[in-house]
């Protein structure tokens, strides 16, 4: 069982992003994100390169494919996650 006060990605999604909008706002979705990760003393370790490419990859995405896409975003952020410092 996760830690009290846990989320995962999925269940943020669900509740903040919109999967059929046609272009996707990641200005502020992305830095919400890593500020969450941050202020949970946790960090992604990807290579610039790495994040753009999954990050590009998700917003050309087709709608139908949400559940497929949330899926992946959360093992790409699972696999991803480090301790912060």
């Amino acid at each position: 069982m996760p830690p009290k006060g846990f989320v995962t990605i999925p269940e943020l999604a669900r509740e903040h992003l919109s999967f059929d909008e046609l272009i996707p706002d990641f200005s502020t979705r992305a830095p919400n994100l890593l500020a969450f990760l941050s202020m949970n003393g946790k960090w992604l370790s990807a290579d610039t390169q790495e994040l753009y490419n999954f990050t590009v990859w998700i917003a050309m995405s087709p709608a139908p494919f949400k559940e497929q896409v949330a899926a992946a975003a959360e093992k790409f952020i699972r696999d991803h996650l480090v301790n912060a410092g």
